[in-house]
């Protein structure tokens, strides 16, 4: 049989849990706002072993597509997402050169991606029919005889010719292109 101490105890760890129904949560809270000193010591005493419960969990985090799901609905429709554990690089024709591409502007006829290069790769001199912008993230990328490396910008006009983009010790970059170059 449960004891007055016992149901106390029972509330107290069904109220940290949040798992009281409405009225019984009410009522527990109204019972330690006039001071209710055994539901205070049963609250006490059950914070140590929630703690303990609490550092046992091991966070999961939600599946990529939830993630943005759930950012869309927080920010509204025009804020996209991009997070480094959505999508795999895909190698493109140039061997040692791999992009994931994040985002593509039918109406502007341009696409925004993630470009590595390995050691050694080279993307050829290529022709633009519209603006390029490039952002080196990380490692070295050489254009022409430019050196750039993290946080260094480029950007190329329409109707420019690019010359060979090459890293001797691997790159990333991101970039936004006509939608041209990926065909």
């Amino acid at each position: 049989m449960m004891t007055e101490g016992d149901r106390t105890v029972e509330q107290a760890a069904l109220y940290l849990a949040g798992a009281l129904p409405e009225e019984e949560r009410a009522a527990f809270e109204a019972h330690l706002a006039v001071g209710w000193p055994e539901g205070e010591r049963a609250l006490r005493e059950l914070v140590p072993a929630l703690r303990a419960v609490a550092e046992e969990i091991v966070p999961v985090p939600p599946p990529p597509k939830l993630k943005a799901d759930l950012l869309a609905q927080v920010t509204g429709p025009r804020c996209e997402f991009a997070f480094a554990d959505d999508g795999a690089f895909v190698p493109t024709p140039f061997p040692g050169v791999t992009m994931r591409i994040v985002h593509l502007d039918q109406t502007r006829r341009q696409f925004s991606a993630f470009l590595k290069l390995a050691p050694g790769a080279q993307f050829p001199t290529h022709h633009h029919d519209g603006p390029e912008e490039c952002v080196v993230l990380q490692g070295e990328l050489i254009v022409g005889r430019v050196r750039m490396r993290a946080g260094d910008y480029q950007r190329s006009d329409a109707d420019s010719e690019h010359d060979v983009q090459r890293s001797e010790t691997g790159a990333m970059a991101f970039v936004t292109a006509p939608l041209s170059m990926l065909e």
